[in-house]
């Protein structure tokens, strides 16, 4: 008896979504269910290292494609690996990678192309107005 006089007045909430927890089972509970309980210990354990390599992950795609889509709106359709490493970008980065036949072809976001060791050739958009021809 004493420990239920002693929770009466506590107004009990959920430590992850707020919802009153003074209803039902222990009056001393910090989550409305498993789920909750869960979602705020991950949320307490965050992944600093993670996150800051999933940062520089998109901020290297982002880069890269904001280079490829400057030469593409310029008209560029090819250019030579050391000139695109000159203008800051970064082989390593790309959304997909795909090997048809002999032609390794990348797309970044919407931009799609063929890598050779020496250049980058074929740079198309992926657009709808800007269908993709391979030859």
């Amino acid at each position: 008896m004493p420990y239920v006089l002693k929770y009466m007045n506590i107004q009990a909430r959920c430590l992850q979504c707020g919802k009153d927890l003074s209803l039902s089972g222990r009056p001393d509970r910090k989550f409305c269910c498993r789920d909750c309980k869960n979602q705020y210990h991950n949320r307490q354990r965050r992944y600093p290292l993670r996150e800051e390599l999933e940062s520089a992950v998109l901020h290297a795609l982002d880069k890269n494609h904001a280079i490829l889509d400057r030469l593409y709106k310029m008209g560029v359709r090819t250019i030579d690996l050391a000139t695109l490493s000159q203008l800051g970008y970064d082989t390593r980065f790309v959304t997909s990678y795909l090997r048809m036949g002999r032609h390794n072809i990348f797309t970044l976001f919407d931009l799609q192309f063929e890598m050779t060791p020496s250049q980058l050739k074929r740079l198309t958009s992926l657009c709808l107005e800007d269908p993709v021809k391979w030859k």
